[in-house]
C-alpha cells in the first residue's frame, strides 16, 4: 500500500537488476482520453527515490511495458472514481477492506484504503 497522495505511487522493493514494481498513477478524469497518456505524464513527474534509490523519468521510460486506462467514473461495476461515505458509514468497512478477503488471496487496493483520506485519518 502507498501512504502518500502524490501522484505517482510505487508497490515494490529498492531497485536493483531485477527489480519489478507495479507503478499507479491517480489521473484526474479529464486526463483519461489523453492520445499518449503514459508519455504526456511523465514529462511531469519529478524525480523520485524510492528506497534511497532514485528514480528518473528516464529509468521511468526504459523500463515501460504497458499500460491500461480505465475510466472508473463511467463503469456501472465501480460506482465511481472516488468512494463517498457519510457519518458513520465507514465505521466497519476500512477494517474489511484493508484485510485479505477469500482465503487471503483477493486484496483490495486505491484510494479506498488510503489512511490519507479524511474519511480514515478524519483530518
Amino acid at each position: 500500500m502507498s501512504f502518500e497522495d502524490d501522484p505517482l505511487a510505487f508497490y515494490g522493493r529498492s531497485i536493483t537488476e531485477d527489480f519489478r514494481a507495479f507503478l499507479t498513477s491517480k489521473l484526474p478524469p479529464r486526463d483519461h482520453n489523453e492520445a499518449d497518456l503514459s508519455s504526456y505524464k511523465l514529462r511531469f513527474l519529478p524525480d523520485k527515490k524510492v528506497d534511497g534509490d532514485q528514480i528518473t523519468v528516464k529509468f521511468l521510460e526504459r523500463q515501460y511495458v504497458d499500460m491500461h486506462v480505465k475510466d472508473w467514473s463511467h463503469d456501472a461495476q465501480t460506482m465511481g472514481e472516488f468512494p463517498f461515505f457519510g457519518p458513520g458509514d465507514f465505521q466497519n468497512t476500512y477494517t474489511s477492506l484493508t484485510c485479505p478477503a477469500v482465503d487471503k488471496c483477493l486484496h483490495f487496493a486505491g484510494d479506498v484504503i488510503s489512511p490519507n483520506h479524511p474519511w480514515v485519518s478524519k483530518k
